[in-house]
């Protein structure tokens, strides 16, 4: 199935990464939390734009900052959106209490 030429070690690399990745934010690329909610953080009226919607609220929507968000390690990026997807979260389950 892979070829076992100079560049197998490479992808065994971004296998390993990614399944890392999974395992340390997965409430971001797992599954769904506890009540059954599995919210995306772009709208789907805005899904053609892939991650730029994420790239524009982290960065404020100020293109100017769009670079420094980039040139932050991915997992800063994935901490900081695992901690905004539990804000929220608690944010809801806080307004629900008080209904």
């Amino acid at each position: 199935m892979f070829n076992n030429g100079p560049n197998t070690g490479g992808v065994a690399f971004f296998f390993e990464f990614k399944r890392r990745i999974g395992e340390q934010f997965v409430g971001l690329f797992g599954p769904s939390d506890s009540d059954g909610d599995n919210d995306s953080y772009t709208p789907s009226g805005l899904a053609r734009w892939g991650w730029f919607h994420i790239l524009e609220s982290i960065s404020g929507n100020d293109i100017t900052k769009h670079e420094q968000v980039l040139a932050q390690p991915i997992t800063a990026i994935f901490t900081h959106l695992s901690y905004m997807r539990d804000y929220n979260s608690e944010q809801i389950r806080i307004m629900k209490q008080r209904r």
